[in-house]
């Protein structure tokens, strides 16, 4: 016997869509729709963009805050910057190693109009400093309006009582910035330190130098007046982009004994100006000859936004043309490691060698 509903057609009934499924829905594009941006959002051009998180590092007393500093004047009085196009915005900064020294800073500059905050603040737990300092910018947003913005100097403050080197804690730090930068607007600026050595980059957990989308890494060599600021990571802008400037004396007054009450301020340096090589001499020497050599020779371009626009080498390739300049003659193996690493040790301190998961450049 055949089966009667053999050529009956089952109705299956949709289940009734969710809201959320049918807004996500509503923003499926076919990629060949897809059509450049014209129009790409600034606050420096080439430098910072709003709604971004960005780090400004560099040794102690190298001249962060004054740069820092120039940075929150110009945008919030929409002056050219470095020879670059600014969009006026108000500005915050937040200043946790504030004091005599920072309002000397501040008091040098020309009518400022951006906004100082000098308080204690733990960005460790979003919950709590970084949620009220995100409800007290928008309030004050009502006077200033949208903030593009918010400096905060420094992160190692910033991180008390947490520990830089702490995955754990330098990720609940860059969630409170995160969720600064996301309900404000806003670009987030983090003065930072190097670490021990200034070829590693920013000091503490490598999820920071992940999480940014804007690096800047200000150097001063020795013995030259010149400061440069580098623009070493950029996620969405090319990389690269330098501005080199000095720190020039202000005469703000006198104090009770007549002494003259001074600081300084950034003043950009001439075209043609370039701060002082480092000078290297014997084993260093030798192996920077070489990693010239391997680069001749064995250079790469790699691609990624932690490698250098330039050729590349890996650390094996450098050794091997370091023996070939005669770095490690007369030495057993042992020691001639020892040397090599001493010597690659030197120009990393200097500024003259970079490198990252042993890949290594010129700098």
């Amino acid at each position: 016997m055949s089966d009667p509903l053999q050529n009956v057609t089952q109705i299956r009934n949709k289940r009734p869509k969710q809201q959320r499924s049918v807004e996500l829905l509503q923003r499926f594009r076919r990629a060949s729709e897809i059509e450049a941006p014209t129009e790409v959002p600034y606050l420096i051009k080439g430098w910072l963009a709003p709604r971004s998180l960005a780090v400004l590092y560099g040794a102690a007393n190298v001249g962060k805050t004054f740069l820092a500093l120039d940075i929150a004047h110009a945008v919030s009085r929409g002056a050219s910057w470095g020879g670059c196009r600014v969009q006026t915005a108000p500005v915050l900064y937040v200043t946790l190693e504030g004091g005599a020294g920072f309002d000397k800073r501040v008091a040098a500059l020309e009518n400022p109009c951006f906004w100082v905050l000098s308080a204690p603040l733990s960005f460790t737990d979003p919950r709590r400093d970084p949620t009220f300092l995100a409800e007290a910018i928008e309030d004050l947003e009502e006077e200033a309006g949208p903030f593009g913005l918010i400096i905060i100097d420094t992160l190692a403050r910033a991180m008390s009582p947490g520990d830089e080197n702490s995955s754990q804690d330098m990720g609940r730090l860059i969630a409170s910035a995160e969720m600064l930068k996301e309900r404000t607007g806003a670009c987030v600026l983090l003065i930072h330190h190097t670490g021990k050595s200034a070829a590693q980059g920013a000091r503490g957990h490598s999820s920071l130098r992940a999480a940014v989308d804007t690096e800047i890494e200000v150097t001063k060599e020795d013995g030259s007046h010149v400061i440069e600021a580098e623009a070493t990571k950029q996620r969405d802008m090319p990389r690269g982009t330098i501005f080199r400037y000095r720190l020039s004396e202000r005469i703000l007054g006198k104090d009770q004994d007549g002494d003259d009450i001074s600081t300084c301020v950034v003043e950009r340096a001439a075209d043609g100006e370039e701060p002082r090589r480092a000078k290297v001499k014997g084993k260093a020497e030798i192996a920077l000859q070489a990693l010239h050599t391997a680069i001749e020779r064995h250079g790469v371009q790699r691609t990624g936004p932690d490698y250098p626009d330039g050729r590349s080498v890996t650390k094996e390739q450098w050794r091997s043309c370091a023996e070939l300049h005669g770095l490690f003659e007369g030495l057993e193996h042992e020691s001639a490691k020892r040397t090599f690493n001493r010597a690659i040790g030197e120009l990393n301190d200097k500024g003259l060698a970079r490198s990252f998961n042993e890949i290594w450049w010129l700098a």
